[in-house]
């Protein structure tokens, strides 16, 4: 009897330590997987530097800035695709108007679109020529910048 009692709680050990070893993978995944969806870069534009959140799932891009308030006048979202494109934006569940910058390649702004308004859904706006990364920002900050097609953009991924 003994026999069994010991082996049912070396038993119950083992199983205790391997759950809590589930559990800590399960955490450390989600950890890993929330980062890797939603995280910052530092953008440099027009000579000043912006914090953005960064869009590189296609769930956190159709997502966007929806349902989000304000924007703060240094903040922003900079979308990161696989690959160039004529990238969709639409102003679905926007509460703010954005300027929307088209970034190639080269870092060089393809594109830009001025204080787009949430009221434009669901025209989507696009490039007229490819671009690797969109950048939205606060409406009004481009002129404010004094940005155009052409201008480089620095960014840490």
């Amino acid at each position: 009897m003994g026999f069994l009692f010991g082996w049912y709680n070396y038993l119950i050990m083992k199983n205790s330590i391997f759950i809590a070893i589930i559990f800590m993978l399960i955490v450390g995944a989600f950890f890993v997987v929330y980062s890797a969806l939603m995280c910052h870069s530092q953008v440099i534009l027009g000579g000043e530097i912006f914090i953005v959140d960064t869009a590189r799932t296609e769930y956190t891009q159709k997502k966007g800035l929806s349902n989000k308030n304000s924007l703060p006048e240094d903040g922003g979202m900079l979308f990161i695709f696989p690959s160039e494109n004529r990238h969709g934006i639409w102003m679905k569940d926007m509460n703010f108007p954005i300027d929307i910058l088209w970034i190639d390649s080269n870092m060089k702004i393809v594109h830009i679109e001025k204080s787009v308004s949430p009221n434009t859904y669901p025209k989507i706006f696009s490039p007229t020529t490819p671009s690797l990364h969109v950048l939205e920002i606060s409406a009004g900050k481009s002129d404010l910048l004094n940005l155009k097609t052409g201008d480089s953009v620095i960014f840490f991924k």
